[in-house]
């Protein structure tokens, strides 16, 4: 079977299968050919659950109803129940005519018997209240009024008044009969069910008590001639009254009992009973199929007796379908999933199962073999190229520890002579020293940005800057710059409204315009280089920025713009040899641009100039902050010691040079190790810390000086070839306070001290002492 394909393994499965479900489909539907209109219906019913809802909430109002009538017995409640019944029955009577299924038809049925019940309960409610109200209301008042003017009548006879024993019974009877009747209301419309028991003993003691009134001499007939009497009047009268009574007091109590019955419980289990079936009906909708099978004929019986034979039969054969399925198909195919996902997590080594086989499974099996391999491969390329990354970066980091480390000699020593008297061929000399060694930093730090971009190690800022502020400052610089080369500069904003105060990366955005304006006016000889701005508001506070760079150069043709924005590229070799550089500000500008989400595109022909133009899109920021400082600079301070830590011989000379001539003193120790030992036995108000140095670099000796007590509170200053971030946060890392990269200057030097000095004064050091 490895050999065939998995499709066709499932078709003749399905083939099977189907071909088994064919036939009992076929018996099927020979034995239930009314099924199919059931299940036509079953929306329908579905649709009249809804009616039968409404009609189990008008149930539940005629029960609230009855309940109200038992105590007001008012005819209107009565009319309302009646009116609630006939629109019970004619939604019934359509939800019935509208449905199809016999059991739903029969459910409904159920229903209406329910209702007519109902309906017929509302009828009975009324006489049984009537028959109730009769007793209670009518008899019982009656039979009551009856005893009261028989004890008067005993009363009144001037044969008793003398006999006081006799008006005491009497008394005592009228008494109890009075009790009697009160405590029978009480128990009837109160329903304060111990004054039955009370009822039915004062019943017997009165009882008791009437028989006394058999004495003759109490006798109604000794008293008044027999024509005079009543014709129910007899010596026996009053006994007569109270077993009356007592027959109709039950009677009042049994008829209380059969109301309370007939709405507690019989109309409240119809209505309960409707709320099953139409509970029922809903579950009808839901299960229809199962009902219609259970509603089917002797004939559909005998066919179930077949189905269950063909299914006992088919059962097993699908099941073995389904482990067959499970183990060669399910199963493979997640063994496969489950080596993906270790292959994804980068575990390579992971066997991939299945690879023998010659179905699609096999061919995934293959594949992920396949994807196996070539991730082997990216793995070993990658380190690879992690390697030469590393030893790249390793490189750069050397090569520029190294250049600056003679660069800050000569930058040093140029700045140290422009402080002595030269005359103009020296200084014209010296200027070109510095300049030379201007040119040459540039180049060092455009590799390192390079280096820094492709790598990703550059992260931009998100801080808020004027963006006014921005723009003056390059009109004042590149405004110089193009009056040296005799062409013009302008700035244009070609918006009315843009944002005083913008959140971003100040410094790449200006390093991009710089760039830009520099190979502008590099490569213009005459004409005009503008900058442009244009701002288009969008939503939330953000904003389109586009800058364009405008300039009537030479230009740039189109096979020369394939390769601009390439490194180390520019549009020809006559142009580096006529305008000099490395190609490397269009490079850095390009990759600084697309981290800000953007890109330089450039409109260019020979002869007739070049326009680049970027987009960034940037938020509206707040005023920042500024810090208020004492502009006053402090005056030279001898006191002042500052201890520089440097193993170079040029940079100590070069340093200390400096820092003397700026009027400071100024101690030096070759090594980390020196330092400390120095920090220990001298205060000291600042130290100038390099970090690659032997026996201990800069880093240690810091951890260890801001441990000591003479040392924790004196501010370290970084003073180092290693430019690279990693570098800066090392230092500050390990707790040195500011950071400035060689090679230095004395203005560098003397702004660096300047700073240390009022941030100390402002911090209330000691300095002030």
């Amino acid at each position: 079977m490895n050999k065939t394909t998995i499709g066709f393994k499932i078709a003749l499965g399905f083939l099977l299968v189907f071909f088994i479900f064919l036939m009992l489909a076929i018996f099927i539907i020979d034995r239930l050919s009314g099924m199919h209109d059931s299940i036509s219906n079953l929306t329908r019913i579905s649709q009249n659950s809804i009616t039968v809802l409404d009609i189990n909430k008008d149930i539940a109002d005629l029960q609230r109803s009855a309940l109200v009538y038992g105590q007001s017995g008012t005819d209107a409640i009565i009319k309302k129940m009646s009116l609630t019944y006939d629109n019970i029955t004619d939604n019934l009577s359509r939800v019935q005519s509208d449905t199809n299924d016999r059991q739903s038809k029969q459910l409904i049925e159920n229903m209406q018997e329910v209702v007519r019940r109902y309906g017929d309960n509302i009828s009975v409610l009324k006489s049984r209240y009537q028959f109730r109200r009769e007793l209670m209301n009518i008899k019982l008042p009656q039979i009551r009024q009856l005893g009261l003017d028989y004890l008067e009548q005993l009363r009144n006879k001037s044969a008793l008044n003398n006999n006081i024993e006799s008006q005491l019974l009497i008394s005592e009877l009228t008494r109890s009969w009075l009790q009697i009747n009160l405590d029978s209301e009480l128990f009837l419309y109160e329903k304060e069910y111990p004054l039955k028991k009370s009822v039915y003993s004062n019943i017997q003691k009165i009882l008791k008590a009437s028989s006394g009134l058999s004495q003759p001499e109490l006798r109604l007939t000794n008293v008044l001639p027999q024509h005079n009497l009543p014709p129910a009047y007899d010596n026996f009268y009053f006994s007569d009254l109270i077993r009356q009574f007592k027959r109709v007091f039950d009677q009042a109590v049994q008829a209380n009992r059969v109301y309370s019955s007939l709405v507690n419980v019989v109309m409240a289990g119809e209505a309960i009973e409707f709320t099953t079936l139409s509970k029922k009906l809903r579950q009808r909708t839901i299960d229809l199929l199962k009902d219609i099978s259970q509603s089917t004929t002797k004939n559909v019986f005998q066919g179930e007796q077949v189905i269950k034979l063909s299914l006992l039969i088919s059962a097993p054969l699908v099941l073995l379908i389904i482990i067959y399925y499970h183990t060669t198909i399910s199963r493979a195919i997640r063994t496969l999933a489950d080596a993906f996902n270790e292959l994804l997590q980068g575990n390579l080594n992971y066997a991939i199962p299945g690879l023998n086989r010659k179905d699609e499974i096999g061919e995934l099996a293959n594949a992920a073999n396949a994807y196996k391999d070539v991730g082997e491969k990216l793995k070993k390329e990658k380190a690879k190229a992690e390697e030469i990354t590393k030893i790249k970066s390793e490189f750069l980091a050397n090569m520029s520890h190294e250049i600056r480390t003679p660069m800050n000699g000569i930058l040093g020593m140029v700045s140290l002579l422009h402080g002595t008297k030269l005359n103009a061929e020296q200084e014209d000399m010296l200027n070109t020293i510095s300049s030379s060694g201007k040119s040459l930093l540039t180049i060092l730090n455009d590799i390192l940005d390079l280096s820094k971009v492709e790598s990703g190690k550059i992260e931009l800022e998100k801080k808020s800057f004027s963006l006014k502020d921005l723009l003056n400052e390059l009109t004042f610089t590149f405004t110089n710059l193009a009056n040296e080369k005799e062409i013009g500069f302008s700035l244009a904003i070609v918006s009315e409204h843009y944002p005083e105060y913008i959140i971003g990366d100040v410094t790449r955005l200006k390093q991009i315009l710089i760039n830009l304006l520099t190979n502008a006016i590099k490569f213009t000889e005459q004409g005009s280089v503008d900058l442009q701005v244009s701002c288009t508001p969008l939503k939330n506070k953000h904003y389109d920025i586009q800058f364009r760079v405008i300039d009537t150069g030479i230009g740039i043709s189109e096979q020369a713009q394939e390769s601009l924005f390439q490194a180390f590229s520019q549009a020809d070799t006559s142009i580096t040899r006529k305008f000099g550089g490395t190609g490397l500000g269009l490079t850095i500008s390009a990759k600084l641009a697309n981290l800000m989400g953007s890109s330089i595109s450039l409109y260019s022909s020979p002869g007739k100039g070049s326009i680049f133009e970027f987009e960034v899109t940037l938020p509206e920021g707040d005023k920042p902050q500024k810090k208020i400082t004492n502009t006053v600079k402090p005056k030279f301070n001898s006191d002042i010691k500052i201890l520089l830590v440097e193993d170079n011989p040029v940079n100590i000379k070069i340093a200390s040079m400096m820092i003397t001539k700026l009027g400071y003193a100024c101690d030096i120790a070759e090594n980390g190790e020196q330092a400390v030992e120095m920090v220990k036995r001298n205060n000291y108000h600042m130290i100038f810390m390099d970090m690659q140095m032997p026996v201990m670099d800069g880093i240690e000796a810091t951890e260890i000086i801001k441990q000591l007590e003479q040392g924790k509170h004196v501010p370290i200053i970084a003073m180092t070839a290693n430019v690279l971030n990693e570098d800066k946060e090392k230092c500050f890392q390990a707790g040195m306070e500011y950071f400035i990269p060689k090679p230095i200057n004395i203005s560098i030097i003397e702004d660096t001290i300047d700073r240390v000095i009022e941030s100390e004064k402002n911090n209330e050091s000691v300095l002030e002492e």
